[in-house]
């Protein structure tokens, strides 16, 4: 067992043992974006809350993969309940351009998950939910897009 003298922390991790050796270690940090929507289903149509893919703190950018969009409603209808995420570049006006598209319904029909994306957005870029058909109007509803760099 080896104890450690002394630890850089900087472009990697550098660790000094009591023998003066040293010995470099490159970590690798992966960041995950998760941006949720939730609510009450309304009863019409339309658009929700846009969110805004962050900056680094120190204004840098990031670029993530969306690979996964979860959709949930708690009392679901008969008739399908359906939403589109969108993207948009940042900045100006919101242009639509669909990521993906989930609905649910039926007596089982509460929730459709969709893995597999790969959609590459980057600091700054915009996304929203729309409410695209609104069969179980008041149920509670969860929506989600997940991705990583």
């Amino acid at each position: 067992m080896s104890s450690f003298t002394h630890v850089d922390w900087g472009n990697g991790l550098t660790v000094t043992d009591e023998g003066g050796g040293a010995i470099r270690v490159d970590v690798c940090v992966l960041r995950k974006l998760v941006v949720s929507w939730g609510g009450q289903i309304p009863s019409t149509l339309g658009n929700n809350l846009v969110w805004r893919v962050p900056y680094n703190t120190d204004g840098s950018s990031y670029t993530f993969t969306i690979a996964e969009a979860f959709f949930r409603v708690e009392t679901p209808n008969v008739n399908p309940t359906s939403i589109r995420f969108e993207t948009s570049p940042g900045g100006a006006v919101f242009i639509p351009t669909t990521l993906t598209t989930l609905s649910v319904s039926g007596a089982g029909g509460y929730e459709q998950y969709t893995p597999g994306l790969a959609v590459v957005v980057t600091s700054g870029t915009l996304l929203r939910m729309v409410h695209t058909a609104v069969a179980a109007n008041g149920s509670i509803y969860q929506a989600e897009l997940v991705g990583s760099q």
